[in-house]
C-alpha cells in the first residue's frame, strides 16, 4: 500500500494542490490528516476516487480510469 501526499497527487492528475485539498476536506477523496495540515492518500483510495468521477462523465466510454495500469484519462488525454 503506497501512501501519497497532497503534491503527488496533484502532479498526478494535474491539479492544483488547493484542488486535491479541497475534494480531501469535502471527502470526495478518502485520505488521512496527518497534523494540522499534512494529508496521506491510499494509491487504491486514489484509483476509486478516479473510477467514480471520472468515468461518469458524459461520453466517457474507456476502460476504468487507474493510476497504476496508466489508463487514466482526463478530458480525453491519457496521462
Amino acid at each position: 500500500m503506497e501512501l501519497l501526499t497532497v503534491r503527488e497527487v496533484a502532479r498526478r492528475l494535474k491539479r492544483a494542490e488547493f484542488t486535491v485539498r479541497t475534494w480531501l476536506r469535502e471527502g470526495k477523496l478518502k485520505g488521512t490528516k496527518i497534523g494540522n495540515k499534512d494529508w496521506r492518500i491510499r494509491e487504491d483510495d486514489l484509483n476509486a476516487y478516479l473510477n467514480v468521477h471520472f468515468n461518469r462523465k458524459k461520453g466517457c466510454n474507456h476502460e476504468s480510469a487507474r493510476i497504476d495500469g496508466k489508463k487514466f484519462r482526463n478530458r480525453g488525454d491519457v496521462i
